[in-house]
């Protein structure tokens, strides 16, 4: 379905990544999952986060809040252009890998997640990225249906 949705072939991830970020301030700066490479090239396409926090979490409390940059490149970040993400247990985050600049604020509670990255030959979204830089026009073009915002960003 996501494949006929984004109208490109994906590969099921034979491995996901399970993080935790233990607290006390822990964070992880802005930056790309996956650099846009030349095209043919199989790489990381779409990234998949599930979070797997307590239903109590408080993102004014408990931080860990994953902040999206949609259309901004690393060193143009602007306090105004941005999405805030709480790391709800359960929520689901689904985002291009080559297309999001992105970083998790800092913790004060023990944050977990599972991130998977689905692969795919790249030449579909290096064309589509190359008609409009940052988030691309397919993207936002599919914005409405794909989104029920926060769970995509």
């Amino acid at each position: 379905a996501l494949n006929r949705l984004l109208d490109i072939h994906l590969t099921v991830p034979r491995s996901a990544m399970a993080s935790c970020y233990p607290g006390g301030g822990s964070h992880y700066k802005a930056h790309l999952d996956s650099e846009l490479a030349a095209p043919g090239t199989i790489w990381r396409q779409v990234t998949a986060i599930m979070y797997l926090n307590p239903a109590d979490w408080d993102a004014t409390r408990d931080g860990g809040v994953l902040r999206c940059y949609p259309g901004a490149k690393a060193g143009t970040l602007s306090a105004e252009d941005h999405v805030d993400i709480a790391p709800v247990g359960g929520r689901l985050v689904l985002f291009w890998s080559s297309q999001l600049l992105h970083e998790v604020l800092p913790s004060f509670r023990a944050r977990y997640a599972i991130t998977m990255w689905f692969m795919g030959d790249n030449t579909k979204v290096h064309k589509l990225a190359s008609k409009a830089p940052g988030c691309n026009g397919a993207l936002r073009q599919r914005r409405a249906t794909l989104t029920k915002p926060p769970l995509f960003c």
